[in-house]
């Protein structure tokens, strides 16, 4: 297919209204992306428009044999049918890289979207703010509370601490609001636990490297410490760790290199 989205750029541009926006990037091909609409009247929208391929099987993560048929692109989602939506009854469009459809869905778009912890907190924000200014705003793009720190710290709280220089620490971290301030000293323990966490975790099985990519996601080490606690055991060695052991160690190692470091 010949690619419009010069042309559907060049119409947006001279959009009037959602109908005139919205059939504008009818002829937008990709890359598929949001679009976030409001205009003086008080309508606001989004739509996410490009061309998503159906396929008959798979959903396009891996490798797949090209020359069976059985994996082939048999259209894309109609622009009809992609995401989309005007004037939510809560009156106010949020995204932030986080899943954008439910459950519900009938079109395949994606395996791996962003995290949800940045839309909840634009979220809770915008509702308890009677009337959005360009102050609010400013504010909340610059907002540093971290709901991932919210989410994960009381499960490393219980940690003994092993040395007068841990307990300082872990109290530090029981007495921080969540704020990301770059100021204060809770933040920076907080985020070094997490990182020798996720290596303590994840080097023995996907090495040093990837345990440095997946070791910060923070709902991936709150299921590992909740649901699978089998990935802790380290499988380099003879002994059986357990989540409390790695939680030990980690706040060890995490102590250790900030004392050397600063």
């Amino acid at each position: 297919d010949a690619d419009t989205t010069a042309d559907a750029i060049h119409a947006l541009n001279r959009a009037t209204g959602w109908a005139s926006f919205r059939e504008a990037l009818r002829r937008y091909i990709g890359p598929s992306q949001n679009f976030i609409f409001g205009d003086v009247k008080g309508t606001i929208a989004h739509i996410t428009p490009g061309l998503i391929p159906i396929r008959k099987t798979g959903d396009g993560r891996l490798p797949v044999p090209g020359w069976d048929g059985k994996h082939d692109w048999i259209g894309y989602i109609p622009f009809d049918f992609v995401p989309q939506g005007t004037d939510p009854a809560k009156g106010f469009l949020v995204n932030a890289n986080n899943r954008i459809v439910g459950p519900g869905y009938p079109f395949f778009l994606a395996t791996g979207w962003g995290d949800h912890y940045r839309a909840t907190r634009i979220t809770d924000v915008l509702k308890g703010e009677a009337k959005t200014t360009p102050d609010t705003t400013a504010a909340l793009q610059g907002d540093v509370v971290s709901l991932p720190a919210r989410a994960l710290l009381p499960l490393l709280l219980p940690t003994p601490p092993g040395s007068d220089r841990e307990r300082a620490a872990v109290g530090l971290l029981k007495a921080w609001d969540f704020r990301m301030d770059r100021h204060k000293p809770a933040p920076l323990i907080y985020a070094a636990w997490v990182y020798e966490l996720g290596r303590a975790i994840f080097a023995d099985e996907l090495g040093a490297r990837a345990a440095a990519r997946y070791g910060g996601d923070v709902d991936v080490l709150k299921d590992i410490l909740t649901k699978y606690p089998s990935w802790c055991d380290d499988t380099r060695t003879a002994e059986k760790e357990t989540c409390a052991m790695m939680l030990s160690r980690s706040l060890t190692a995490a102590i250790g290199r900030l004392s050397e470091d600063y």
